[in-house]
Formats: structure tokens, C-alpha cells, sequence
């Protein structure tokens, strides 16, 4: 339903070049769906995200009262994001997933996400990149910044899980730019 409605409201509002063109996006479109108004933010940080706060915010997505908060999941899977689609260039790409095999097909939208976009290895300079995803939503991934490498080294090439495990303590972790600009399947 996220990716539907997210194309949806892309191809709506006529956007351009990226989603930041239209003043809060994620929160602005939404579809009604058994009488309850549903934004990317809502199923995203309500639903998918065991109604978590938002990035840079410290409120639940859904209060207390909302009747809402019962669809949220009660606990929350990390690997969501890689299957969330909010119309980046740096977004995982878009999958179709059959409920009868979604862990499995989880786990290889994880692994795609991570050796295409998400996990850069630099050797010569000492240094791992991860897609802001991994900052952004860190508490999704683990406590401290270890527990987050350790989880996202679980979609990384062999070769560069290996270097890093065994590197940890002197590599230097730093965070790709996002690029906001359209997906190349949504222009």
C-alpha cells in the first residue's frame, strides 16, 4: 500500500524531479481504507514501524486514543526499509512480495538494497559508507552503532562483511548522501 500510494501521489501532485518539491509529502497524501485516513507517515512509522516516532521526533505516530494504533505491527522488522519506496534515487527498488514467502523475500530485498545502494566499503581509505537509511532509523537497527553494523552486515557481500567484522574497531563509518531525485522507474 506504501509504494501504490506513494507512485500515486507522485503521478497526483505532478511532481518533477523529487518528492521535496510538495511541503510535506509523506504526510500530506493518503488514501481512506475502512474509514480511517492513512498517510505514508501513518503506515510507515504507525503500522510498519510498531507506531514508532518519526526521525527527529520524539512523538508516537499514532497518540494514545487513535483507533488506528490497533493495526500496528507489535513488533517492529528492521528489513521494511528495505522495501519501503518513497520515490528516491536512493530508495531500495520496488518489489512485488507473496505472503507465503515474505521473510525470505525480505531478506534478498535486504541483500539487493545493501550490495547496490546501501553498503560502500572503501579499503585504501578505512572507511564503510551506509545509506542514511541506517542513520536515520538506527534505533531500528540496534542500540549502539556496533549492534547497527553488525545487523546491516547481515545484506553485505561476504567480502565485505569479512573485512569489516574483522576491522570493526578501527573502520570509520560514514553516511551517503540520500539523493531525493525521482526514482528512474517514476520519471
Amino acid at each position: 500500500m506504501y509504494n501504490i500510494l506513494i507512485i500515486h501521489g507522485v503521478i497526483e501532485l505532478d511532481i518533477e524531479s523529487s518528492v521535496k518539491e510538495v511541503f510535506n509529502f509523506f504526510g500530506r497524501i493518503g488514501y481512506v481504507i475502512g474509514g480511517f485516513f492513512f498517510t505514508p507517515d501513518d503506515i510507515e512509522h504507525g503500522i510498519l514501524r510498531a507506531n514508532s516516532p518519526h526521525p527527529g521526533s520524539k512523538l508516537k505516530q499514532f497518540s494514545w486514543f487513535d483507533k488506528r494504533k490497533a493495526l500496528c505491527v507489535t513488533k517492529l522488522d528492521p528489513r521494511i526499509h528495505f522495501d519501503l519506496v518513497c520515490a528516491a534515487s536512493s530508495c531500495p527498488p520496488i518489489e512485488f512480495y507473496d505472503p507465503a514467502r515474505i521473510h525470505e523475500q525480505l531478506d534478498i530485498a535486504g541483500r539487493s538494497f545493501g550490495n547496490r545502494r546501501g553498503i560502500v566499503l572503501d579499503k585504501n581509505s578505512n572507511i564503510l559508507y551506509l545509506s542514511q537509511i541506517f542513520k536515520w532509523y538506527a534505533s531500528d537497527f540496534g542500540k549502539t552503532q556496533q549492534q547497527v553494523i553488525r545487523y546491516v552486515l547481515n545484506f553485505a557481500d561476504e567480502d565485505v562483511k569479512d573485512y569489516t567484522l574483522e576491522n570493526i574497531n578501527n573502520l570509520r563509518i560514514r553516511y551517503l548522501p540520500y539523493n531525493w531525485n525521482l526514482n528512474k522507474s517514476l520519471e
